[in-house]
């Protein structure tokens, strides 16, 4: 009879440790939508970029930090994760614009680059950097996709193609998943050099790639004179805008130029696309993120503020602007969704 309850105690014990354990392992874990916040950068009249953490879940808005207005296009993000701000500013020896670094706890501020001369995108997941940006070392000034390695404090080049100009670039947290787009910038540098009013320039085609688990495939590819100017996607579609340009031409060899903005949704299994003609449109700029539940945070302009917004793919009539953020300010600059 001891014995038996030996036993049952040493099985108790066990179960007991066992379950512990686990509430440990899925404690720290992250939920779906939980740890998802948009971090954005706004610049405003002191000539400081201020640098804020939006919860999605809460719609809580916290002030990470400020940086001086120095860049040319000056961008800034929070990593929760590694409670750093991650942002462009000019160099220390004044050349380029660098990627820095500040260390929320210690208040350090670090310049991680120096063979930078500009910088488009920053995305900040685990212990790498994503990033958009033109370096010195590429003679015909494409911005090309690099990874800058936190650990090894190296700048690598992700999509090899040097002619290759990224336009735009966007990431799911959800599906830990990149989409960018871009086109050659050879023969975009050539339509430039050519255009006159007899030969107008017009858009080069674009190429889409998507990044998953460290591959690249190619999506799809718009026409010639399809220019994507923002994009967006979840597991089901892809969100994005093109520019086109339609000239006219004039018996006195004058012309003019109407700059056409379209709006599609790709059904990522068929391939099909749907043109969006929502006047809505009008006055989003900059698509940030597309949850799985279809709803599109983007970079709404209202009353002459430049706002954070949300609008589910099902209900376009409808915007709502997130109060909380602050809309005092030059621009937001910049938007990414991360976890």
């Amino acid at each position: 009879m001891i014995i038996i309850i030996q036993v049952i105690k040493k099985i108790l014990v066990t179960s007991l440790v066992t379950f512990l354990i686990f509430l440990s392992l899925t404690g720290c874990q992250k939920t779906d939508d939980e740890q998802i916040y948009i971090t954005f950068a706004r610049t405003s009249d002191s000539l400081k970029t201020k640098v804020y953490e939006f919860n999605i879940d809460d719609e809580e808005v916290n002030l990470v930090g400020q940086f001086a207005y120095n860049a040319q296009y000056p961008l800034g993000v929070y990593s929760r994760e590694n409670n750093k701000m991650y942002y462009s500013a000019k160099a220390v020896s004044g050349h380029g614009d660098q990627l820095w670094e500040y260390d929320i706890e210690t208040e350090e501020r670090i310049q991680l680059t120096d063979d930078i001369y500009g910088i488009n995108d920053i995305v900040p997941i685990d212990d790498s950097i994503y990033l958009v940006a033109w370096c010195y070392d590429n003679p015909d000034g494409a911005l090309c996709f690099y990874r800058y390695d936190i650990n090894d404090k190296s700048l690598e080049l992700i999509f090899d193609d040097l002619n290759f100009n990224v336009g735009v670039l966007s990431y799911s947290p959800e599906n830990d998943e990149f989409m960018f787009a871009g086109d050659d910038v050879v023969e975009m540098n050539r339509r430039f050099e050519i255009s006159s009013d007899e030969e107008p320039f017009y858009f080069v085609a674009n190429d889409v790639y998507s990044m998953k688990d460290n591959e690249i495939k190619l999506v799809f590819s718009t026409e010639d004179n399809e220019d994507v100017s923002s994009l967006a996607m979840n597991d089901k579609y892809i969100f994005y805008r093109i520019r086109s340009f339609a000239w006219t031409l004039y018996e006195d060899g004058s012309n003019s130029v109407k700059d056409i903005r379209r709006v599609y949704l790709m059904n990522r299994e068929t391939n099909e696309k749907t043109e969006i003609t929502d006047e809505i449109f009008n006055s989003i700029g900059k698509f940030i993120y597309l949850t799985n539940n279809d709803d599109l945070y983007c970079i709404y302009v209202s009353d002459g503020y430049i706002r954070l917004a949300v609008v589910n793919l099902h209900d376009l009539d409808n915007i709502k602007t997130i109060e909380k953020v602050p809309s005092d300010g030059y621009a937001i600059n910049n938007g990414v969704a991360l976890n």
